[in-house]
């Protein structure tokens, strides 16, 4: 709900540079260039805005509310893995991975310390799922693949403009990456946040079995 909130505010503002835009083209072009380029630009705005808004309503607060998505694996072949990566909302990417290991990323939206004491809480959302091979020989043979699991649109990358202008004393962004799970066929995991930290969890028989030959 926060992210939503978050999310409603700048599409209202979005709203707002819209509807100034249409004040601003109203009439004739008479009026002058430079109020006809205003009125664009500020439109342009809007619609920017406006998609910024959609992208950080993809971010939420999932700490300790029962994980952040399912991963499940089918073995295709020798070394070749297809990973379905379910998120909480059921929206599902299916992904084909080579090796004999995964891990998946999280991307991290961290507010300041006033802004928690108001009720805002860090946000993440999927980032990309990675496979890798045990050998070394192999692994440094390879091309290693990030498939990316939510990808911003038109280019508008909320997290991507936080992360480029750095820390501020308002926001960090910040990946999240876990560390290497072995794949198996039918295996299952739970990927979640606790205590702030991304956890990935073992949930049935084969994925556990693989964990305990792993460790």
């Amino acid at each position: 709900m926060i992210y939503g909130g978050i999310a409603v505010g700048v599409g209202l503002l979005a709203c707002a540079l819209f509807y100034v835009a249409f004040k601003l083209l109203k009439g004739s072009w008479l009026l002058g260039w430079l109020r006809g380029s205003l009125g664009l630009s500020v439109l342009a705005a809007s619609l920017v805005m406006a998609v910024l808004a959609w992208d950080i309503s993809t971010y939420a607060p999932f700490n300790n509310v029962g994980g952040v998505a399912t991963v499940s694996f089918s073995k295709q072949g020798e070394q070749k893995y297809r990973a379905s990566v379910v998120a909480v909302n059921g929206a599902e990417s299916l992904v084909e991975l080579q090796g004999e290991l995964w891990r998946i990323d999280l991307r991290g939206l961290h507010w300041s310390e006033a802004l928690e004491g108001v009720g805002l809480e860090s946000g993440y959302r999927l980032s990309a799922i990675v496979g890798r091979y045990l050998s070394l020989e192999q692994e440094q043979q390879s091309d290693r693949v990030v498939h990316p699991l939510l990808v911003s649109r038109y280019g508008i990358d909320g997290w991507r403009l936080f992360e480029s202008t750095g820390s501020s004393s308002l926001v960090a962004a910040e990946l999240e990456e876990s560390a290497y799970f072995p794949m198996v066929d039918n295996g299952i995991y739970k990927v979640g946040i606790n205590s702030g930290k991304l956890d990935v969890i073992a949930v049935n028989e084969p994925a556990k079995n693989a964990m305990a030959l792993w460790e």
